[in-house]
């Protein structure tokens, strides 16, 4: 019986001991998970950035060779206004006289 006794005592004295390091290792947890939790933080934050400036950098992009080709085209017809009034000029400006002088 008093080896029984023991036993139980030695169980009780283990499970005491067990249980006091309960607390620390659930703050040591904690942290942990803390520790985790703001490293993936940080990460998807990166991602996150990395991402916005990659989408920037292509919509720059997409701008600029959206105004370069706007620009051509209107350097284009420009020029193919200047070449229509070069060649008609002299026949617009009798029309126009024409017109006033009837008016």
């Amino acid at each position: 019986m008093e080896q029984i006794i023991e036993k139980l005592a030695d169980i009780e004295a283990a499970a005491a001991r067990v249980m006091s390091r309960v607390p620390e290792q659930k703050e040591a947890y904690a942290a942990k998970i803390k520790e985790q939790t703001e490293a993936f933080d940080r990460k998807q934050q990166e991602e996150t950035e990395q991402a916005i400036t990659q989408i920037r950098a292509e919509l720059d992009a997409q701008r600029e060779a959206e105004l370069t080709a706007l620009r051509e085209e209107t350097d284009r017809r420009i020029e193919e206004m200047r070449t229509a009034f070069a060649e008609k000029h002299s026949f617009l400006a009798e029309g126009l006289a024409r017109r006033i002088l009837e008016g």
